[in-house]
């Protein structure tokens, strides 16, 4: 692939590809889209928020103090940390182009919502656990933050979810499709679920598979790799932790390099309204 622009890293003059008139190939060197000289190439990617740095920064500090713990995960990089919207899998790069247009169309319909990071989990629930992974929940604004001018008011707090074991609806067929949600549009986790589902109702019609699973909100702090000693009272440890509220401004689409040292790359990115 061509030039991609490492996760968090400015884009030539400012661009958004994948937005209104934008393409993924006029970042990545012309190598990604359609025609483009890889073409034929699979690339792994996901659809993801990149959560407020202060936020990750608090986090950080509570998981600095059990890092060292016998037992303690292969911890994830704090650069690395991110809440997954959709995981898209293996794509032709013939099909990206048109992929990042569909999932830019469904952002735009989005509001923005505050979030976050609350307790902690391990999957799976019983027996060995092979992911730790910090929760997600409803947060209010800050006082004198600005609230979502196409709501009015903030998002509900105080609801809380996370990880692989709580989920939230997909809605199935009959979510209706949209974004704003009505009266039903409710705190910031429901708006991220129903972010999700219609960013991967977008990608099936840009002709890439995503597997039809609810929607599980969480930050994956750490694996465990088979066989390794695993303590669960990380999740005590950590459970008690409520970090700072943060607002969800932007969407990105992302590239994985697996290797023995994986790496994100940001292909596009999307604000969020309000």
């Amino acid at each position: 692939m061509g030039a991609d622009v490492p996760a968090g890293a400015s884009r030539p003059g400012g661009a958004q590809p994948g937005a209104a008139g934008a393409s993924v190939s006029a970042v990545t060197g012309g190598s990604a889209g359609a025609g483009g000289a890889d073409a034929g190439v699979r690339l792994r990617l996901f659809v993801a928020v990149p959560p407020d740095p202060a936020a990750l920064a608090d986090l950080d500090r509570a998981v600095a103090a059990v890092r060292d713990r016998p037992g303690a995960p292969r911890w994830i990089p704090v650069d690395r940390w991110h809440l997954t919207l959709v995981f898209l899998g293996e794509v032709a790069g013939s099909r990206v182009d048109r992929l990042a247009e569909a999932v830019g169309a469904a952002v735009e319909q989005a509001p923005a919502a505050w979030l976050r990071f609350t307790g902690a989990g391990a999957f799976p629930a019983r027996g060995a656990p092979r992911v730790l992974w910090a929760g997600v929940s409803d947060a209010g604004p800050p006082s004198g933050a600005p609230t979502n001018p196409a709501r009015g008011g903030s998002a509900r707090a105080g609801r809380a979810y996370g990880g692989p074991d709580r989920r939230v609806s997909d809605g199935g067929a009959g979510d209706g499709g949209g974004m704003d949600g009505g009266a039903g549009d409710g705190g910031g986790v429901e708006r991220l679920a129903r972010l999700a589902r219609a960013i991967a109702r977008a990608a099936r019609a840009a002709g890439v598979d995503v597997e039809r699973r609810p929607y599980r909100p969480h930050l994956t702090l750490g694996r465990w790799r088979p066989g390794e000693p695993a303590d669960r009272g990380l999740v005590d440890a950590l459970g008690p932790y409520s970090g700072p509220p943060f607002r969800t401004d932007h969407v990105a689409l992302l590239r994985s390099h697996l290797g023995p040292r994986p790496r994100y790359v940001t292909l596009a990115t999307w604000p969020l309204r309000g």
